[in-house]
């Protein structure tokens, strides 16, 4: 079928057909032939971005309806994978339906992915409380693990409602929006941190183990160096409690001048080798 007859089908036929191309990504042969997998790629790209605006009705029946039919978390990232980033409506379509695994559910919408707290929270009540999650657990399947993962990094991609970062006079309500984000955006790293800290390494022994450690390494070290606004103020004993939440350049550290008070005064401090 011409990809230039995706405007003159109706509704229910583009809803029908994206359906068969998301389920179609599932096939094995179909992600290890490079031609015909960008053949599927394509054939996405083209029909969602036919779709009118006042008909976007048709993007949610099919990520319904595909949410509830795959239901292999390795099978879900295959299908999520699959899907194009090519345009502004192809990347929401793709993040709604990672997510949409990720919860287990298609309560997600395009609005929401700007209700910052409200999806951090839930994220990280997702991941205190599934079950397949519980890392400590000896019946814990690290396969389905990395699979929900990288879905939800998928999901995430540069954060909810993030800030505008380009813009280099704030106001005091752009700070707080950017402080607020990066608190979110902790909670979520500190909780992946918790749950790839409780497996062990395992070299190639526990292959499954190690790509499931990894996913959550990946995702963590995104949210705290790429998806965060500002580096993370790193913690010591010597911090004072009025500190910044981020670091200032030429900050002298409270260690330093520690130090170079104790040599002033003539103290000798003696190191034990």
């Amino acid at each position: 079928m011409p990809l230039t007859c995706w405007p003159s089908l109706s509704s229910f036929c583009k809803k029908s057909s994206l359906d068969i191309l998301l389920r179609l990504a599932v096939d094995g042969d179909i992600q290890k032939d490079v031609n015909t997998r960008f053949a599927l790629q394509d054939a996405m790209a083209a029909l969602v971005d036919s779709i009118p605006d006042d008909d976007t009705h048709v993007l949610d029946d099919a990520r319904e309806s595909v949410r509830t039919a795959v239901t292999d978390e390795v099978f879900q990232l295959r299908v999520v994978s699959a899907i194009p980033d090519f345009s502004g409506r192809l990347q929401i379509f793709k993040r709604l339906l990672a997510l949409g695994f990720f919860f287990g559910d298609d309560s997600t919408s395009d609005s929401e992915l700007d209700q910052r707290h409200h999806l951090a929270t839930k994220v990280v009540h997702r991941l205190k409380v599934d079950s397949r999650y519980d890392t400590h657990s000896d019946h814990v399947d690290f396969v389905k693990v990395g699979a929900l993962i990288t879905l939800l990094d998928i999901g995430i991609a540069g954060g909810f409602g993030v800030p505008l970062q380009s813009v280099t006079v704030k106001t005091t309500e752009m700070r707080d929006a950017e402080e607020d984000f990066n608190r979110d955006m902790d909670s979520m790293s500190k909780r992946i941190f918790t749950l790839s800290s409780r497996i062990p390494e395992s070299g190639a022994s526990h292959m499954s183990r190690s790509d499931a450690k990894s996913a959550l390494d990946r995702l963590h070290d995104r949210l705290t160096k790429s998806v965060r606004t500002k580096p993370k103020v790193k913690k010591s004993v010597f911090d004072s409690h009025e500190a910044s939440e981020y670091e200032s350049a030429g900050k002298t550290s409270i260690m330093s001048k520690f130090l170079q008070r104790t040599k002033d005064q003539g103290v000798e401090i003696v190191t034990v080798a």
